[in-house]
């Protein structure tokens, strides 16, 4: 009797797709043992690596959103790189709030120097942004990076672009989610309005799935690899969903196709009474 792995949204796909999975706000630190509103975060993010080896075929980029330390140690950067790189693809990294950037890219992302970053494979330009700002949990973009971002994109007009970030540009219906957004989306927007190749933005720091269409762009915001932000909130609050993943494909013609994939349960136990951290 013969097997058969089960299909993964990686197979089958046209010649020239770019198979790519985003991992976001894992808040790992030096300490093993460290939990976040009660939840282990190494334990959660090393299940849901072994989640996305298990239920994606092979992945050909792997982009780390931001948040990616709760403590921006050395230490805590090495577990991270150690655990991603289980997932035998390459590995670009972004700070989020809890990053920093300095940090981040000594530690881990060796193959950068300043943001933005462009990578082009294919018919594709995948554009990182730096979004944080020392001491702010709220996020900014440099006048210098939306100059270089719009340059860029003039340069490469012919490549479809996504944009990556770990702020969200656009409100989510949660009030205080959105009071630590992106600060100057506006700027940002007048930028990639000018630029018709651009199909999609991906971001994390809100710790849910959120996905809107904006002027024909894909706004895509993620969940966390460990807990999860009760959406539609004015006050924080914590979800029953389980830490997850995006997925995404960037086809060729410029169409990308993207989900969500979750543990089956949360790994552990969750102060859902938590009010913040």
């Amino acid at each position: 009797m013969s097997s058969h792995l089960p299909s993964t949204p990686f197979d089958k796909l046209p010649a020239g797709s770019l198979r790519l999975l985003q991992i976001s706000d894992t808040h790992i630190t030096a300490d093993e043992a460290h939990r976040l509103v009660g939840l282990n975060t190494l334990n959660a993010f090393k299940q849901v690596i072994e989640h996305a080896k298990q239920h994606l075929s092979q992945t050909d980029l792997v982009i780390a959103t931001g948040d990616l330390t709760h403590d921006s140690t050395d230490i805590g950067y090495s577990v991270l790189q150690t655990q991603l790189e289980r997932l035998n693809a390459p590995i670009y990294y972004l700070p989020g709030n809890h990053d920093r950037t300095d940090q981040l890219l000594a530690s881990c992302a060796k193959h950068q120097g300043t943001f933005p970053f462009t990578l082009q494979q294919g018919a594709w330009a995948i554009i990182l942004l730096d979004t944080s700002v020392i001491g702010k949990v709220s996020g900014h973009i440099s006048e210098r990076q939306l100059a270089d971002l719009d340059q860029t994109l003039s340069e490469h007009a012919d490549k479809h672009t996504l944009i990556a970030l770990h702020h969200h540009p656009v409100k989510i219906g949660s009030a205080w989610m959105d009071n630590i957004a992106l600060k100057n989306a506006d700027a940002l927007f007048a930028v990639l309005d000018k630029h018709p190749q651009v199909k999609g933005a991906l971001y994390g720091h809100i710790h849910q799935c959120f996905e809107q269409r904006r002027n024909g762009v894909e706004m895509m915001g993620s969940p966390s690899t460990c807990i999860q932000f009760a959406p539609k909130q004015d006050k924080f609050g914590i979800d029953e969903q389980p830490p997850g993943y995006r997925w995404l494909v960037l086809l060729p013609d410029g169409t990308i196709q993207t989900g969500i994939k979750r543990l089956e349960s949360i790994p552990g136990q969750v102060d859902l009474e938590s009010k913040g951290y």
